[in-house]
């Protein structure tokens, strides 16, 4: 915490416009300042740009750019920080000139003068963006693994909870019906049982753009797909007029005895039985329709042979069937494998995941054993400390690399038996650069309170020398 003499007055002293353009200087982050309340005082060009619009006067929790979900919580953080006189630290997002919200992280450290007084903060502001993304895909994965595998580790007898996303190869089946598609000019969809859209191609724009984006007309499609599947058994297609006046069919998808979903096709006329332009014209203007928008949609709709729609129709069940098989199948090979190394699996997908997550946002984790006394690097905490990929260090040797004016934080945290988490900021000797990183930690004790183990995470903040 630093101090400063402000019995002259001045708010904009020599030493404090060092400081700024030191700050200003350093890195990518946006830097600024503010007065011993926390109202904005400065800011730098990057965030002026960022911005673009008036802050200055202002309180963070005040800023028009920040999220109204965040607010309250940074304005939380600003009173503890006051109070307290310690550090200030927040994780919101900010809309930049765009429109467009991205995460931040700040943090601003209080200016004191000689009776202990808070007279300025100086801040800085990092984007976290990607790394947040990178967070929430990492912990939706995650959940949608341990669902999955919980899934096919079920009995056979459970098979009613399975649903036809957990069970389709989408790519694949994604491939097939644009390959069909490309011949047959035949738009096809297959839903879930709730009526989810799991793959599809060829959606015609008079569906896509009009029809389904007009309260009315949108009804009739989902009354129209209700009655095109009422009472179609497995093995069987219907075909029939939707209620906005194209042609469609449908064959259900059943695994295990159960309807899990259904395949569409259709959105097209026949060939020489043109469509009535003037009762498609009314429909425009009653739906509230731009007619010749409308009009030219309709004449995008493919006029199809009824050899094609007949072929159409006998493979659509076919289509539905090799489905089911494979899905059923699916289920079959993915309870065998769960039961025979359902773990291994498992943690193969972790790791693979993981190691995308942390490519992505540039994030190491690391594992501490303090039986063996061995840290454990994963590949891109390896990248960040300049050491070959799967490398294991000794405590010594992970010690070594820590700058040794940041010794003695290292091994007071390491040793405080209260604490079961951590979060350092270090400098690493990498050859001749000393990056700075960023180092968050889970820590977990014996019985008599000594460090047993700990997870990790360590984040570059900057790549500069000292």
């Amino acid at each position: 915490m630093a101090e400063v003499d402000t019995s002259s007055g001045s708010s904009t002293s020599p030493e404090l416009r060092a400081h700024l353009e030191s700050l200003l200087s350093a890195g990518t982050e946006i830097t600024w300042a503010a007065d011993g309340e926390g109202r904005i005082e400065w800011v730098d060009c990057r965030g002026l740009d960022y911005l673009r619009e008036p802050m200055i006067g202002l309180k963070w929790s005040q800023v028009p750019a920040v999220h109204p979900d965040d607010r309250a919580g940074i304005e939380e953080r600003w009173q503890d920080a006051l109070g307290s006189g310690r550090a200030y630290e927040s994780q919101h997002r900010l809309r930049r000139h765009d429109g467009q919200y991205r995460w931040f992280s700040a943090r601003a450290f209080p200016l004191l003068n000689r009776q202990g007084e808070i007279v300025r903060w100086f801040g800085s502001s990092a984007d976290i963006h990607e790394i947040k993304l990178a967070e929430q895909a990492f912990h939706e994965t995650e959940i949608r693994i341990d669902a999955e595998l919980g899934l096919v580790r079920s009995p056979e007898e459970d098979s009613v909870d399975l649903e036809l996303a957990h069970l389709l190869d989408v790519r694949a089946i994604q491939s097939i019906v644009e390959s069909l598609r490309a011949v047959t000019k035949m738009s096809i969809q297959i839903q879930d049982a709730h009526g989810t859209d799991l793959i599809g191609t060829g959606w015609q724009r008079i569906c896509a753009e009009l029809h389904r984006r007009n309260k009315e007309t949108c009804q009739q499609c989902v009354e129209s797909d209700r009655l095109l599947l009422e009472g179609v058994t497995p093995g069987q297609v219907r075909i029939q007029k939707c209620k906005n006046g194209l042609w469609d069919m449908a064959s259900p998808i059943v695994v295990d005895g159960r309807r899990v979903g259904n395949i569409f096709s259709g959105q097209y006329f026949f060939e020489g039985d043109e469509p009535d332009r003037e009762l498609f014209r009314a429909r425009a203007r009653n739906y509230g329709f731009d007619e010749e928008d409308y009009l030219a949609a309709l004449d995008e709709v493919p006029r199809l042979g009824r050899e094609i729609v007949e072929e159409g129709m006998a493979f659509l069940p076919k289509l539905a069937n090799l489905v089911s098989e494979l899905s059923y199948n699916h289920i079959k090979i993915d309870r065998s494998v769960a039961q025979r190394s359902g773990l291994v699996d498992l943690l193969r997908m972790q790791q693979a995941t993981i190691g995308r997550v942390e490519a992505v946002a540039r994030i190491g984790s690391w594992r501490l054993e303090a039986d063996s006394r061995k840290v454990f690097l994963s590949d891109e905490a390896c990248l960040m400390l300049g050491v070959p990929k799967k490398t294991h260090l000794t405590l010594d040797e992970a010690l070594a690399m820590v700058h040794p004016a940041d010794h003695q934080q290292v091994c007071e945290a390491a040793t405080d038996r209260r604490a079961d988490s951590l979060d350092l900021e270090l400098r690493i000797l990498a050859g001749q650069n000393v990056p700075h990183i960023d180092v968050r930690a889970w820590l977990e004790h014996d019985q008599e309170g000594q460090l047993a183990r700990g997870y990790g995470l360590v984040l570059e903040t900057t790549a500069d020398a000292t």
